[in-house]
């Protein structure tokens, strides 16, 4: 397979696209904030807060050639962090409740697995990835699109991946449904908007766009990126001061979040660069209509609930807590994946 296509300058559409992506993975299928256009909140500091997110990391794992599914993970770890700094849900559990599993060391244990080493690293920042590049290669009207070569096993046609899919499809409908407390008439209006958002960006992205399109279509210029980056820096001060001030822990937990930073940036930067292409792709990839049975289904089946809410219930709080235990299980496996390669390529370098 041919590797390292041409670099391709951005497209504000497909920008907008994997911001809208990021904020509705994360948000409609934890159930979090499923009416989020509803508020000028959402519109205002939730959107542009995983938009932000999601491109300044996503433009540092190129730009650093840092873009495999291992790496992917960890810079997604660092999406989740957020959570400390803004929200202290990570710190103090989520609001209006106490940390599920207790505390260690400031850090409210089950959410802290939940949200940092799962939640944020899958739904708001690897799954749009994967997602965003299946769409646009309709894009790619007889001429070779370009997807990362590392991130080919996941966007195969495998029966792996279905169930990984279904799996992931199954869980955001229940954690919809619950978190819109089972009213039908939300879950219909959350429903259908988040998904025609997908379906009309969409659309545009593959018919407007008259050049071929790939995660190089994301890549933002000087300007862009710091404007993100102020734009994330004055967020993070804000919102540590006055959103929920009373949850600040104390400074031995805020030098421990700032040390897994470093433990977090160490593992990313010490594992070998990453950044192959694959041109000629090959035949068996999900395409995007998959993708839109996929949220038609997902739909469904949070209405689907309703008529037997009880046990949606059971299955909604095992799967939660499946995600407790599955966070620290895969930032292990992304641990050892790194430590692996970091010897492979020093036997190497030693013959």
């Amino acid at each position: 397979m041919s590797e390292e296509g041409a670099k391709k300058g951005s497209s504000l559409l497909a920008i907008f696209l994997f911001g809208f992506l990021s904020m509705i993975f994360a948000e409609m299928f934890s159930g979090a904030s499923p009416l989020w256009f509803l508020g000028i909140w959402g519109w205002f500091v939730t959107l542009p807060l995983y938009w932000a997110h999601a491109l300044l990391l996503l433009n540092l794992a190129m730009k650093y050639e840092r873009t495999s599914l291992t790496q992917l993970y960890l810079w997604g770890v660092i999406f989740g962090l957020y959570e400390g700094w803004m929200t202290k849900v990570i710190w103090a559990g989520y609001m209006g409740e106490s940390p599920a599993l207790g505390t260690f060391l400031g850090f409210a244990v089950g959410e802290f697995f939940v949200i940092a080493l799962f939640w944020h690293a899958l739904f708001s920042f690897i799954i749009p990835i994967l997602v965003f590049q299946i769409i646009v290669q309709a894009t790619n009207k007889g001429e070779a699109g370009s997807i990362h070569t590392s991130h080919l096993g996941a966007i195969s046609r495998r029966r792996r991946n279905y169930v990984l899919l279904g799996i992931i499809i199954v869980a955001g409908s229940l954690f919809m449904m619950m978190g819109l407390g089972g009213d039908s008439f939300s879950i219909l209006v959350a429903g259908i908007t988040n998904l025609a958002y997908i379906v009309l960006l969409s659309w545009f992205v593959t018919s407007w766009n008259k050049k071929t399109l790939d995660l190089e279509s994301l890549r933002l210029g000087k300007t862009g990126l710091s404007i993100t980056i102020i734009y994330l820096f004055a967020l993070y001060i804000f919102t540590f001061f006055t959103l929920f001030p009373e949850r600040i822990p104390a400074l031995g937990t805020i030098l421990l979040t700032i040390a897994f930073y470093g433990f977090v940036i160490i593992l990313i930067f010490v594992s070998p660069r990453d950044n192959r292409k694959t041109i000629e792709l090959p035949e068996g990839i999900i395409d995007s209509g998959h993708i839109t049975w996929a949220l038609i289904i997902f739909l469904m089946l949070a209405v689907s609930w309703l008529t037997i809410s009880g046990l949606a219930l059971i299955l909604g709080t095992l799967l939660y807590l499946g995600m407790v235990f599955l966070g620290p299980i895969l930032f292990f496996l992304a641990v050892l994946s790194v430590l692996r390669k970091v010897l492979a390529n020093r036997s190497l370098s030693m013959e």
